[in-house]
């Protein structure tokens, strides 16, 4: 199942702008992903209420 075989390569990876993927696995007919808690404003909050982005301020948040 690619799903879980992503998950458990996900495991493996450690920056500082990707959430932390602790676990991914199935069990009987439940795929899942344990993965850090990321409490944060949503880019789709964070537009609606700032608006859209210059090009220039929006290649930083694209390479992250």
């Amino acid at each position: 199942m690619r799903f879980v075989e992503a998950g458990e390569r996900a495991v493996r990876l450690t920056h500082p702008n990707i959430a932390r993927v602790y676990e991914a696995g199935r069990r009987e007919d439940v795929v899942y992903v344990v993965r850090d808690l990321v409490e944060a404003e949503s880019l789709a909050d964070w537009l609606a209420r700032s608006g859209p982005l210059s090009p220039e301020d929006a290649i930083p948040v694209l390479r992250q």
